[in-house]
């Protein structure tokens, strides 16, 4: 395996990144805690204002994260941007299902001008686009009462929260496991990718 020369991954980016992994890893499990109103390590009440401490850093990194994606322009590539796209998307869906384990050349290499393989460019925006502000504002109406903490606003947070574990599951799994494996877990770690 050859090392790319150039950053896939800047550190400023790894840092949020990573931060928004742990952020979200304690969200879940305080979250599991209150929605099954088992306390674990705290009382439910401590659980409550750990979750909404959580959620208040978290809400500001994600603001950190916007800011830094504008100021060094890498949102952008966050969004298909070129003919053929939905057949690179299936392609590069026929490969997650099929084409990972028969060994199979992935269809989309990352490079720093193209990190991101067209599902990716489906599925990122849609968690920190639209699931991440749908869930700090039901957050926020829970955290202040605004008498929007209907079973409605409740079962949105509650739904929002499984679907992005959902995602984490699946980009974990993807990122340890999609050969070459472990470049891209380690992509995020040195922020350079490995490639055959």
């Amino acid at each position: 395996m050859k090392k790319t020369t150039e950053l896939i991954h800047p550190t400023g980016e790894r840092f949020l990144h990573w931060i928004h992994a742990l952020l979200v890893l304690f969200l879940t499990l305080t979250g599991l805690s209150l929605l099954y109103r088992k306390a674990v390590l705290f009382s439910l009440p401590d659980m409550r204002r750990i979750h909404q401490v959580l959620g208040i850093t978290t809400a500001f990194f994600y603001i950190a994260w916007i800011l830094y994606g504008l100021r060094k322009r890498r949102i952008k590539s966050w969004f298909p941007n070129k003919k053929g796209f939905l057949q690179e998307a299936a392609a590069q869906f026929r490969w997650y299902i099929i084409g990972v384990f028969k060994g199979e050349e992935p269809p989309h290499i990352p490079a720093p001008e193209d990190r991101l393989n067209p599902l990716q460019k489906l599925v990122y925006p849609t968690v920190m686009i639209v699931f991440m502000p749908v869930q700090f504002l039901t957050g926020l109406a829970m955290l202040l009462e605004f008498g929007l903490s209907s079973a409605l606003v409740v079962n949105l947070h509650v739904l929002i929260s499984f679907l992005i574990v959902l995602f984490l599951l699946l980009h974990f799994y993807l990122c340890i496991f999609a050969p070459p494996t472990g470049s891209y877990l380690m992509s995020m770690i040195k922020g350079t990718f490995y490639s055959d």
